[in-house]
């Protein structure tokens, strides 16, 4: 996983890319936990910014599965170039080999990781968070098959807006692009 120490760097190298279309879906994968497959066919007519949602279909539990966007992603998407029915779609296509990309962050940051990583640090930022089980396994899409506890629980997609804003939040406080704390201005005279 990405270390919470390595975020500042790995953003900033994913920043540098020259890629928009990849830097965007490196982004989408952590503040989401999307499998890469899932977010690479992510397309437009399921990305609601009205409601801040975003559905994934063809997943690999065969259940379509919707997630509420914090802000920043929000943002994101709605000012990405709309150049075909899949969200990731540049001038070249539908995005394709990552590899060059992938290189590229790993030399920029030092953080050498891998597209499933990303799942990784969005799952065990989330337990961290205190994010409870079940929201977490909801968040994740994974069956809660076998447990009885689970199969009474219905956990709709608002009730996972306030855990995927604190991920994000953490993320973008930890990659430094948000303040960690306010900063109050001491008179020295004191």
């Amino acid at each position: 996983m990405i270390q919470p120490h390595q975020l500042a760097a790995w953003w900033g190298a994913v920043q540098g890319l020259r890629n928009t279309t990849h830097r965007d879906y490196f982004i989408t994968l952590l503040l989401t936990g999307l499998r890469k497959e899932e977010a690479r066919t992510l397309q437009w007519a399921d990305v609601d910014f009205q409601a801040r949602t975003l559905t994934v279909h063809g997943t690999k539990n065969h259940s379509s599965h919707t997630l509420p966007m914090g802000p920043y992603l929000a943002s994101l998407l709605n000012a990405r170039e709309r150049l075909g029915p899949s969200v990731f779609t540049s001038t070249q296509g539908q995005i394709g080999n990552l590899r060059y990309s992938l290189e590229g962050i790993a030399k920029a940051s030092g953080v050498k990781f891998m597209i499933h990583d990303m799942r990784r640090t969005f799952a065990t930022l989330a337990e961290s968070l205190d994010v409870p089980s079940y929201a977490l396994k909801r968040l994740m899409n994974h069956k809660t098959q076998g447990d009885v506890t689970g199969g009474y629980l219905v956990i709709t997609t608002e009730r996972l807006r306030a855990p995927m804003e604190k991920i994000e939040d953490f993320v973008l406080k930890a990659a430094k692009i948000r303040e960690s704390a306010e900063i109050v201005a001491l008179d020295r005279a004191l």
